[in-house]
């Protein structure tokens, strides 16, 4: 049977060595491609020429050694083709605006308000800033060498005051930013000078995201991206809310009496969402998996 050789290919195929065939595979074709992308283009134009011929794209299964070398390939050369498809490759959700908002933030209190992680936590557009004041206060920080001291010593900043024409306006404004960030952050920067429980940690940090209007701004996007069409993206920020929460349930179920120090709790912390993965269904019956 044709079917009996793809079927003893297919529990060969993910051997670390796979056993030598002297003989073809029957219904086998064999391609070599210069790079992935020509690889996928050409089982793109495969799917479509088998789909004007009664296939649906549910039909297809594209199967790789490393899903991740592939996901993003894969999704960029199909689209063109306009060819639905699906990845089970479980991405982590280290990348996500609220895991990078929380890595930067313990990051911020554990470097003293160093610029980099400070800047990666007002980009998440989880903060409540426009980018045009995030840029604006980030040129100002690099033009004045402005580090973490003077973030903490709370004093308003005068550097530049000769430099502009209207530099009492401006000033003024930088310093409104400064406030707002300061505002937000300093509350929790002063209680995480101290040690805590990890159930005290793991509240400060929930009610601080609770505070910064995360769930609604997750709600938001998710709703935008429905109604662009981006099922998956929409999906991940329903789901990244509901892991992170679980997550910190977990901290205070197993061991939420122990008493531990900023850097040690920062650790559980980046120890534990390094190991979140987004588990997606796919958004459609008919896809490419």
């Amino acid at each position: 049977m044709p079917g009996s050789g793809i079927r003893e290919f297919a529990g060969d195929f993910f051997r670390v060595v796979p056993a030598v065939r002297q003989t073809p595979v029957p219904g086998l074709a064999v391609l070599e491609c210069s790079n992935r992308e020509v690889e996928i283009d050409a089982i793109a134009r495969q799917i479509r020429r088998l789909s004007r011929q009664g296939y649906r794209y549910r039909d297809f299964l594209i199967l790789v050694r490393a899903s991740e070398m592939y996901q993003h390939v894969a999704e960029r050369v199909l689209a063109p083709y306009e060819i639905p498809c699906f990845s089970d490759y479980r991405r982590p959700m280290t990348a996500h605006p609220v895991a990078e908002a929380i890595a930067a933030l313990l990051e911020v209190f554990q470097s003293r308000w160093a610029y980099e992680p400070l800047f990666r936590l007002l980009k998440t557009d989880l903060f409540p800033l426009s980018r045009q004041d995030v840029d604006e206060l980030e040129n100002y920080c690099l033009a004045y060498g402005i580090q973490g001291s003077h973030w903490i010593n709370g004093r308003a900043w005068q550097y530049g005051k000769n430099d502009c024409e209207n530099k009492n306006d401006w000033l003024s404004h930088i310093n409104g930013i400064r406030q707002a960030v300061s505002d937000i952050l300093m509350p929790l920067w002063e209680t995480a000078q101290k040690p805590h429980t990890l159930r005290e940690w793991c509240t400060l940090l929930y009610q601080w995201l609770a505070a910064m209007k995360v769930p609604e701004t997750l709600s938001g996007w998710q709703q935008e991206d429905e109604a662009a069409g981006r099922a998956m993206e929409a999906k991940e920020h329903e789901q990244v809310w509901k892991r992170v929460v679980l997550f910190l349930d977990e901290i205070v179920r197993l061991c939420g009496d122990d008493v531990t120090t900023l850097d040690e709790f920062s650790q559980i912390i980046e120890d534990g969402m390094g190991d979140l993965k987004f588990s997606l269904i796919p958004p459609t019956l008919d896809h490419v998996t």
